[in-house]
């Protein structure tokens, strides 16, 4: 794998997670921007999709105790 395409994914991911971190949302938005300059739509979107579902569930763990509270 080219260096390269390592650093994309590296900043594409940080960048991302960053702007979740933040926001809340927002993850597929600035890294699609970074992952489509080196790699092709199809396993730029793929990779987001995960991210995306990856992040939703670190987030239900958090708050797992409040879901069923009903406070």
């Amino acid at each position: 794998m080219p260096l390269e395409l390592v650093l994309s994914l590296l900043a594409g991911a940080a960048a991302g997670g960053f702007v979740n971190g933040l926001a809340g949302f927002g993850t597929a938005l600035l890294s699609l921007g970074i992952w489509l300059q080196v790699m092709p739509p199809w396993q730029a979107v793929s990779i987001v999709a995960a991210m995306s579902v990856v992040s939703g569930v670190q987030s239900l763990w958090f708050i797992r105790g409040e879901l069923g509270s009903g406070t």
